[in-house]
């Protein structure tokens, strides 16, 4: 397994299920679905400092990404 790591960041768990399923499933690298609340809270922040910043790609929820683009990339 590659080193890369994904985190799908995304309060409409339910809707996306399949697909978030098929991801993680069919990636050839760590995949892991978090809610915002999970993304945003500091056991994560401590978490993702731990990880190469080559390593480690977010995919937010469109609507997420405008409303919070500022507190997103500030947050890292």
């Amino acid at each position: 397994m590659l080193k890369k790591n994904l985190f799908i960041i995304s309060d409409k768990l339910d809707a996306y299920t399949p697909l978030f399923e098929m991801i993680t499933r069919e990636a050839s690298f760590q995949t892991e679905v978090l809610t915002s609340a999970e993304f945003f809270s500091d056991a994560f922040k401590e978490e993702a400092h731990t990880y190469d910043p080559a390593d480690i790609f977010f995919a937010f929820e469109r609507s997420m990404f405008d409303t919070q683009k500022k507190t997103i990339t500030e947050y890292f």
